[in-house]
């Protein structure tokens, strides 16, 4: 897209997009949360766990995705998704 229209893909990248920066312990979302703004996050930098009653944690690290449900669906988070250290994100 970006030698189609690549004043508008600029326009995305600049506005529709939005960085997190987050610290060791904080909660991006709680289990049985629903979403009041419809977001997917990219893990930038650092590192986040996800809990799920009913499974052992997970790491999520650089390159993964979250809440991308969010985006197509009526949303409630299944586990808890807390950063482990100082965490870049974008949303």
């Amino acid at each position: 897209y970006k030698f189609v229209n690549p004043g508008g893909i600029r326009s995305v990248c600049h506005n529709a997009v939005s960085h997190m920066h987050m610290h060791a312990g904080d909660i991006l979302f709680n289990s049985l949360e629903v979403p009041s703004v419809r977001r997917m996050f990219f893990i930038d930098s650092g590192t986040m766990q996800y809990l799920h009653a009913d499974h052992k944690p997970e790491i999520a690290e650089k390159g993964y995705w979250m809440c991308e449900a969010c985006l197509w669906t009526q949303w409630t988070h299944c586990g808890t998704m807390r950063a482990t250290g100082t965490t870049r994100l974008l949303a």
